[in-house]
């Protein structure tokens, strides 16, 4: 009612006022604001614990004075998502949370769903994800505000640093899962910058439905003999396995550079996605959004890319033997 009126009467905010209110604001402890929501509906209810994303979206919330409280909905009715979420609702609710992170989903068409008297920030992609669910029979789409890795910009970062190293003949292995996950944009952005390269050194992305294999399937030892890239990028560690055991055989010599470093991947060269940064970022959104008593299915939802750094590792050529 009061920012109506405010409208109504042609108030506008001082922006200089503002800004030092802000500084004020940052030279005292924060005090606790309120609580925020992590919703959590994968099978492990541990999935989350020690996440970057979720790490650094909890840094964030203690810097700004809000505690991320995580909850968990350990029973899933697959076939109705807005129960799933008027459950989640309930929960936020009866704690007090008027703000939610939805990390990528397990049953991502959560986030396609109504969230009444809530602020909610999706993390991750699920655009392509939300277009082939059949749960409504219908083509859905993520109606919130998210926050996601800028896939075209690190394939095109890890490019840059590969063909700086020395690499002609770039080639790229992921599953057909990720791909969709990611709505195509890392297949889409490898074509694209394939086009940079000599054509004849261009080599044709290769999408697999299986990649957890610990032996290569027979169509990764066609596709590598081949087009005989001299480095790949993957997403799966699986994949440098698979070039261990048939370069033993066939004598190559492939680097290997990694989409999205974890954990699993300390040595690699690749692209850090630098996740907390993600969670971080998506924790601002929302806490930006509830200081603006901003709830609801937002009108112009937005998406917000966290660009990642290539981190040189022992799985490429270094800088200097490149040139």
């Amino acid at each position: 009612m009061i920012k109506e009126t405010a409208r109504r009467l042609g108030y506008r905010p001082n922006p200089l006022v503002t800004a030092a209110m802000s500084r004020m604001r940052a030279a005292r402890p924060t005090n606790y604001q309120s609580t925020l929501g992590w919703v959590n509906d994968h099978p492990d209810p541990q999935r989350w614990r020690n996440d970057p994303v979720y790490l650094g979206a909890a840094r964030r919330a203690r810097e700004l004075g809000y505690v991320l409280d995580e909850f968990y909905l350990d029973e899933i009715r697959n076939d109705e998502p807005s129960a799933n979420v008027r459950r989640f609702c309930q929960i936020a609710r009866a704690r007090g949370i008027h703000g939610l992170l939805l990390p990528e989903l397990w049953r991502s068409h959560h986030a396609a769903e109504e969230w009444p008297d809530l602020a909610v920030v999706v993390i991750g992609r699920v655009c392509g994800d939300l277009r082939r669910s059949t749960v409504r029979g219908a083509s859905m789409y993520c109606p919130l505000h998210s926050v996601t890795s800028d896939h075209f910009f690190n394939m095109r970062l890890a490019f840059d640093a590969l063909r700086e190293r020395g690499y002609g003949r770039i080639g790229l292995v992921i599953s057909n899962w990720l791909n969709d996950h990611n709505d195509n944009q890392t297949r889409a952005a490898f074509v694209e910058f394939s086009q940079n390269i000599p054509a004849a050194n261009r080599i044709a992305p290769l999408l697999l439905d299986h990649v957890l294999t610990r032996q290569p399937p027979p169509v990764f030892g066609r596709w590598l003999e081949k087009w005989r890239p001299d480095v790949i990028l993957c997403a799966n560690w699986q994949v440098r396995e698979w070039v261990e055991h048939l370069t033993r055989r066939n004598d190559l010599e492939i680097g290997m550079a990694h989409i999205g470093l974890g954990a699993t991947e300390k040595e690699w060269s690749g692209i850090d996605p630098r996740n907390e940064m993600i969670g971080a970022s998506a924790l601002d959104i929302l806490a930006a959004h509830l200081q603006r008593n901003e709830r609801g299915t937002p009108p112009y939802p937005k998406q917000v890319n966290v660009p990642g750094i290539w981190v040189d590792g022992s799985t490429t050529r270094g800088l200097a033997a490149g040139k």
